[in-house]
């Protein structure tokens, strides 16, 4: 078994699916873990209405993983990731820039947190396919290791939110965008050679 996770992480390709998927994992989670506390504590939204903002912004994943699944024999899993990571982090720095520039108001978060969700869609699932591509033999410690390491640096995004999310939501939005960065840098710095021209 440790034979096999190691020739999947000399895989540059598997590597890459692996990283790019965890970053935009870990953004999810941070929202996740953090948007209770931002709607209901800071925002004064009740339980039914953070309920509601939450579920709109569930809708962009849904988008995107719905797009995902209806272009990907068109397009192919590399622009999909592409269009994903740039998506993500477009949007992330956008809810971090908010953040920091101190503007407080629901919108602030469920707008770039709607873009955020959608890349989300559009990547995860493509990743997770070009990394179990090249191993149909292996996919059961394939899959196991993207798992393991999504919900790995998941938790620790979740984690990291949930101590310092208390006076705003620049905690939340900083590590959102750094997750969404993550992924960008991880396609870009693994995935790109793999033909794809931007």
């Amino acid at each position: 078994m440790l034979a096999n996770y190691g020739v999947l992480l000399a895989d540059r390709t598997y590597r890459g699916a692996l990283l790019t998927g965890c970053g935009a994992f870990a953004s999810l989670f941070a929202f996740i873990s953090g948007s209770p506390f931002v709607y209901i504590e800071l925002y004064g939204m009740s339980p039914q209405q953070m309920g509601l903002a939450f579920g709109a912004n569930v809708t962009g994943f849904i988008v995107g993983s719905t797009l995902s699944a209806r272009l990907t024999r068109r397009l192919g899993a590399d622009w999909l990731i592409r269009s994903g990571v740039y998506l993500g982090a477009a949007s992330g720095l956008l809810l971090a820039v908010l953040a920091l520039a101190g503007v407080h108001h629901p919108a602030a978060v469920m707008g770039p947190m709607w873009g955020v969700t959608a890349a989300v869609g559009l990547l995860l699932p493509n990743a997770t396919a070009l990394g179990l591509a090249g191993y149909p033999k292996m996919a059961g410690a394939a899959a196991s290791m993207m798992g393991f390491a999504q919900m790995g640096l998941g938790a620790g995004a979740g984690m990291i939110v949930g101590h310092s999310v208390q006076a705003s939501a620049t905690p939340l939005a900083l590590t959102v965008a750094a997750g969404m960065l993550f992924s960008l840098a991880m396609r870009a710095l693994l995935l790109r050679r793999r033909g794809s021209k931007a």
